[in-house]
């Protein structure tokens, strides 16, 4: 059985790894968000090339603005959560030594103090059962 520093050091070793696992597969995924965003903006410019092309009236104006609007928001947005992604993070790295082993000697006497209290009162939670035989007297 693994003591409670050894635990505490598979936690934090555990959690940096899958931090840098997301990192890793951010940075893995962006050639193809950024093929996608070139495809929608090619498709766009062709797009309001046609429509520009055709007699200019009010409704082809209207159409080729919907058109442009409906393309460019969720391009947009896109945008702004892949800049969100790869945006540089600040993290908490684990404190040095000494704090660590004070927070972990912290630990240790807080939860040997619950299974002391726990052990004490033992004999009033088995008092608390509920009564099977003769429950008007308690």
């Amino acid at each position: 059985m693994a003591t409670l520093d050894e635990y505490l050091e598979i936690q934090v070793t555990d959690g940096f790894k899958r931090q840098l696992e997301q990192e890793e597969n951010i940075l893995r995924s962006l050639p193809f968000f950024v093929t996608a965003l070139a495809l929608a903006g090619t498709i766009a410019g062709f797009a309001s090339s046609l429509l520009q092309s055709y007699v200019c009236d009010w409704l082809t104006n209207g159409v080729t603005i919907v058109v442009a609007v409906s393309i460019a928001i969720p391009i947009g947005v896109t945008v702004f959560g892949l800049a969100l992604a790869v945006w540089p993070k600040n993290y908490l790295y684990p404190a040095d030594e000494q704090t660590l082993l004070a927070y972990v000697n912290q630990l240790q006497e807080t939860y040997v103090a619950a299974a002391t209290e726990a052990t004490r009162s033992n004999g009033a939670l088995t008092s608390m059962k509920p009564c099977a035989t003769n429950c008007a007297s308690v």
